[in-house]
């Protein structure tokens, strides 16, 4: 394999870094699921966890997390109306 870049360079040492970031025969995504979450399942798992590090202090919250009160309010109600909060909520 010729890299483009490179007159005459060759990429073949390079493969292998392709092989176990790509692997093409056999692979099992149904495995490679269970460890890889959804972002917006991730969102509310550091939402939640910001709010019971601050007992429940949105203001604190929304600080932890780089976001507004407005924005941790908006997701924690889109939350609510999902059935998406623990028992008594927050």
């Amino acid at each position: 394999m010729t890299d483009p870049f490179n007159e005459g360079g060759s990429l073949e040492r390079f493969s292998f870094y392709e092989e176990e970031i790509f692997p093409q025969n056999g692979t099992d995504f149904d495995s490679i699921e269970s460890e890889i979450k959804p972002l917006d399942e991730m969102e509310r798992e550091a939402i939640l966890k910001a709010l019971r590090l601050t007992k429940g202090n949105k203001t604190r919250a929304a600080e932890l997390l780089g976001i507004t009160v407005r924005t941790l309010r908006n997701k924690l109600k889109e939350y609510e109306e999902k059935g998406l909060l623990p028992q008594g909520g927050f």
